[in-house]
């Protein structure tokens, strides 16, 4: 039976044993935290060497999930490709797939080839992927040390915590420190992990979505800068925007051509697209395939040309882009052109 795959080409059991070493992390944190240990009252407040033990368990823990997550980005010792390498092996293909249905052959030696550059870019989205877990399992590290440094410092016992918890506030102790308690022992509680977004807010996620979110993102822009690579070698240098129309800035975009290289005296740069192009944000539905002027279809080639304000967003980043969206004229372009999916996601009184 073949695996199903994700949209980033990869199987989707392979994203799963991702997922799960987040959730099993994240609930071992809770256990560490939220299960002191001891029979009696006492036995169960906190304390300086209880604190001092339990930060060790939770050092070790977010050593163990970074290890775990590096293995999974890598290759086998096997031999066997990592999710990362058949992902740009993926790309490859599909580039290959694409340029025959236009009616180019590939050059000899190209297919099933994976040369020392394909080998770098897939080094280079392991990387991109171990930053973005790592600072995953960095979130919950530090979550829960601040739970630790302000229950020793509170001395509070387990029945304290359940009721801080509850939503109660402990008698005599500092409202606002019980309430900057209270947020980081609900997120542990719920087996999340907190990152810092661009602006400097956090940003919570469920353990294991959150894996998943990065390893489908990640690897589908590892298939597609590889699939683009390709291409480009085969003189195929314009792509069309393809996907599902949704609330996000990038149905904006759909049907437009765009220029890899950017040297095109007709189309916009691809590079000029917010986040860099497809996928433009994470769980993107969007992708791109090779645009041929010579076989277009009349409605292709007016498609080409895009939406009248789309070229409003080109440089901007994902959320300014997002913002821009939603006031310009473009949502009322997106509805009369794609009325039907348009009335769903956007709503029939919306501009």
């Amino acid at each position: 039976m073949t695996p199903e795959l994700s949209n980033s080409g990869i199987p989707q059991d392979r994203t799963a044993v991702l997922a799960e070493i987040y959730r099993q992390a994240a609930k071992r944190l809770r256990d560490i935290l939220l299960t002191p240990p001891g029979k009696t009252a006492s036995a169960r407040e906190w304390n300086q060497a209880r604190a001092s033990q339990q930060l060790q368990q939770i050092e070790s823990l977010i050593s163990q999930m970074k290890h775990a997550a590096a293995a999974w980005v890598g290759d086998g010792r096997d031999g066997s490709a990592g999710p990362v390498t058949q992902a740009v092996a993926d790309g490859i293909a599909r580039a290959i797939a694409q340029a025959r249905e236009v009616g180019v052959s590939p050059e000899g030696g190209m297919s099933g080839s994976f040369a020392q550059v394909d080998r770098h870019v897939a080094e280079f989205f392991a990387r991109e992927i171990s930053m973005d877990l790592n600072k995953a399992a960095d979130g919950m590290g530090e979550t829960g040390r601040k739970i630790l440094r302000t229950t020793a410092q509170l001395k509070l016992p387990e029945a304290d915590i359940n009721k801080i918890l509850a939503g109660g506030v402990i008698d005599g102790k500092p409202t606002d420190t019980i309430r900057t308690l209270r947020e980081a022992l609900k997120a542990v509680h719920g087996e999340t992990v907190t990152v810092i977004d661009k602006n400097g807010d956090p940003m919570h996620f469920e353990a294991g979505h959150y894996a998943k979110m990065v390893a489908n993102t990640q690897t589908r822009k590892a298939t597609t800068y590889s699939r683009h690579d390709a291409l480009q070698k085969m003189d195929l240098d314009l792509v069309g925007i393809i996907g599902r129309v949704s609330k996000s800035f990038c149905t904006a975009f759909l049907g437009q051509v765009f220029s890899l290289s950017g040297k095109s005296g007709q189309y916009p740069a691809y590079s000029s697209l917010p986040g860099g192009g497809a996928p433009f944000h994470p769980n993107c539905s969007k992708g791109t395939r090779p645009f041929v002027e010579a076989l277009a279809s009349a409605h292709q080639m007016e498609r080409a040309e895009g939406f009248a304000d789309a070229h409003q967003l080109l440089g901007d980043d994902e959320a300014t882009a997002q913002r821009k969206y939603k006031d310009l004229q473009l949502h009322q372009q997106v509805k009369e052109k794609y009325p039907v999916s348009a009335e769903k996601l956007i709503g029939k009184k919306a501009a």
